[in-house]
């Protein structure tokens, strides 16, 4: 996965790319890099390289594809992938898109962008947190250590929405001694992950400080320069109204970079609950529209609003923007690792 910026000391074993080892290439991922995120201090966003090889390898395997050597550039997909995304991996896949362009090497048939920025130009609420007068000190702190901490990740969104997620539940917990009431989504959300030091920083000092992603060449991948017109595939990119984490605007604004059919929803709720809102729950009307203006307040007053949750829109979209499917193998046949959720959870 991360094969390419590691230290010949923790590069993992080329075994890794095995397809006919499912369950040990499970485990030695959630081992070598969640569990042990230290070993890849100097890793940088270079790993979604081969980690968008080893995810479509996998897509292949469960769809009945082939898939061939994982070091082969030129020959490992044999078939073209919707890929969805959410929040920064969003901002990963635009970059990935853009790179396999340059190669010559289209993989992704469509795309479909979560909450996801591409430009940084106002972050939003983060940006309280994240700007030049305290990078350097986060730099020094996950540098101590070689990663960043999940849990002050989390610690992070929490205080920018403090009075609903930190001093609700001092009332409610300490104060009055009541129990939390069951949150499904709050729960899910505190799963946090680990992230390498490396990776971290140049994240944030490149898209939040520099807010060089939306620069044609601004930045590089494997020595080559990343431009956002690249994408030039049909792109779905969805926004929430109530969102702090990822301002709507800021979101269509990244949308104006892309060159390919975009279509753009706006749904109400904030970062989370936008998103997550199955269509059987009638909630939330959400708003979409292909026609991108300059100004995404016009585009406010031009979008069509309907009913219900996006899911069904997106739906519609992900149909007519599909090639024929292909025959799923049968789940039945595969060997279970263990019980969900899986035991790393339990360690957070």
């Amino acid at each position: 996965m991360m094969q390419l910026l590691q230290h010949p000391s923790t590069q993992l074993s080329s075994d890794f790319y095995d397809k006919n080892k499912s369950q040990e290439i499970a485990t030695k991922l959630f081992e070598q890099l969640f569990e042990h995120p230290e070993k890849f201090t100097d890793i940088n966003l270079e790993y979604i390289h081969n980690l968008q090889k080893l995810i479509t390898n996998s897509v292949a395997k469960f769809t009945g594809g082939k898939s061939e050597d994982p070091q082969n550039d030129t020959s490992f997909f044999d078939k073209r992938f919707k890929d969805p995304a959410w929040q920064q991996r969003g901002t990963l896949l635009a970059i990935a898109i853009a790179y396999y362009k340059s190669k010559n090497n289209p993989i992704i048939n469509s795309a479909s962008f979560l909450t996801t920025l591409v430009d940084f130009a106002n972050p939003g609420e983060i940006g309280a947190l994240i700007n030049k007068s305290t990078i350097g000190y986060i730099e020094n702190k996950v540098s101590e250590v070689g990663y960043l901490d999940g849990k002050y990740l989390s610690n992070s969104f929490s205080l920018i929405r403090a009075n609903a997620l930190v001093w609700s539940y001092f009332v409610n917990n300490y104060l009055l001694g009541k129990s939390p009431a069951a949150f499904d989504i709050l729960y899910w959300n505190s799963d946090a992950t680990n992230l390498p030091a490396k990776m971290y920083i140049y994240y944030l000092k490149n898209m939040y400080i520099d807010n060089l992603l939306k620069v044609a060449g601004g930045i590089e991948m494997l020595g080559t320069k990343i431009n956002l017109a690249d994408i030039e595939v049909p792109t779905f990119s969805l926004a929430a109204k109530g969102d702090h984490i990822a301002l709507w605007q800021s979101v269509y604004d990244g949308v104006k970079l892309f060159k390919g059919n975009t279509t753009f929803c706006l749904t109400e709720a904030g970062h989370v609950a936008g998103v997550v809102n199955p269509a059987t729950s009638n909630k939330y009307s959400h708003m979409i529209s292909t026609d991108i203006l300059e100004n995404p307040n016009e585009w406010l007053e031009s979008a069509k609003v309907h009913e219900g949750s996006w899911w069904k829109s997106w739906n519609k979209w992900l149909l007519n923007n599909s090639e024929e499917l292909e025959k799923s193998i049968n789940y039945n046949s595969l060997e279970m690792i263990e019980p969900a959720p899986g035991s790393y959870v339990t360690q957070i």
